[in-house]
């Protein structure tokens, strides 16, 4: 996906990735002598350049991290998630606000009461909280967020991949008995966790029963 910048013109995914990134190291190295407790203001522009880096992050480009490189992200990443258990919900929605989608009920999705719903149990102004703090994201409504989330298991996966394991999709997928499906475009095949191949046909395009083709073109 490309993106278009003012001064920049078109930029790659990855391009806003280390824009942000780099905008993150030079916020660190002007503040690197304050405190974060209690600067409340600052601990949310950290953050937001913490989210924004990772849920730009492409999985192309994990997926090809070394496992020195993959481990040192991971531990950038859960630092994230630390430093945004130390706001309120309040505080945090200031920085990404829940999105205003309103139809979840009608579609069996999370939308903007839901995200509120589970806010309300922790209290507005009150500190998320170690203990609160993966519940609180996984039920929080936001598109960055989510991208932020996932990016972050693409990074597990690509460490599990060193050591011969699963995705934890996949793993997940095991523990519940389910037989996970791999799927070759190219090839128009599709096989399942016991190794049998199936032939995928394309859907055939057809003209709807409304549009009548006239001969000689008159009507």
């Amino acid at each position: 996906m490309m993106y278009l910048t003012k001064n920049r013109g078109a930029m790659t995914q990855a391009d806003v990735a280390l824009l942000y990134a780099e905008a993150l190291a030079r916020l660190y190295e002007k503040h690197m002598d304050e405190e974060l407790e209690g600067s409340t203001v600052l601990t949310q522009q950290i953050v937001f350049l913490n989210v924004k880096t990772f849920s730009f992050l492409p999985a192309a480009m994990i997926d090809e991290m070394s496992r020195k490189r993959a481990e040192e992200l991971l531990r950038e990443y859960f630092k994230a998630i630390d430093l945004i258990s130390t706001l309120t919900p309040r505080q945090f929605m200031q920085v990404f606000p829940v999105a205003k989608d309103y139809d979840g009920e009608k579609y069996e999705t999370k939308d903007y009461f839901f995200a509120m719903e589970q806010i309300g149990k922790i209290g507005m102004d009150n500190v998320i909280g170690e203990e609160r703090i993966d519940l609180f994201l996984m039920e929080y409504w936001n598109k960055s967020i989510t991208h932020f989330l996932v990016n972050g298991t693409v990074i597990m996966d690509r460490i599990r991949s060193f050591d011969g394991l699963p995705s934890m999709m996949a793993q997940f997928m095991a523990d519940q008995g389910i037989s996970g499906h791999a799927y070759y475009e190219e090839e128009g095949v599709m096989v399942d966790g016991d190794g049998k191949v199936m032939k995928v046909q394309k859907p055939k395009r057809r003209v709807p029963k409304y549009i009548r083709v006239l001969k000689g073109g008159k009507h």
